[in-house]
């Protein structure tokens, strides 16, 4: 399978935006979450040496809490073993 198809397939989005000092960009920051839970920034502090291909990046990603549904809703699972019981 090709690379698009994969990142397609997956519903991946790429969020790096930070271009190395040659103007290019080599890494990928691939997340099916949407953009308001990927936070993409240079590194002001790299853990090693950066190179001048590959710059520092700094990724938070905000995990998005599942939504509750059926038996795992709040409060239903309890319901309903209360109903159970009775």
């Amino acid at each position: 399978m090709e690379f698009a198809h994969l990142v397609a397939f997956c519903k991946l989005t790429q969020y790096n935006t930070i271009k190395n000092k040659y103007g290019n960009m080599l890494d990928l920051v691939l997340s099916s979450l949407s953009s308001e839970f990927v936070i993409m920034r240079g590194d002001m502090e790299p853990l090693v040496p950066e190179d001048a291909h590959h710059p520092a990046l700094g990724v938070t990603l905000s995990v998005p809490r599942p939504a509750a549904r059926g038996a795992c809703a709040r409060g239903s699972l309890a319901a309903g073993l209360r109903a159970h019981v009775a």
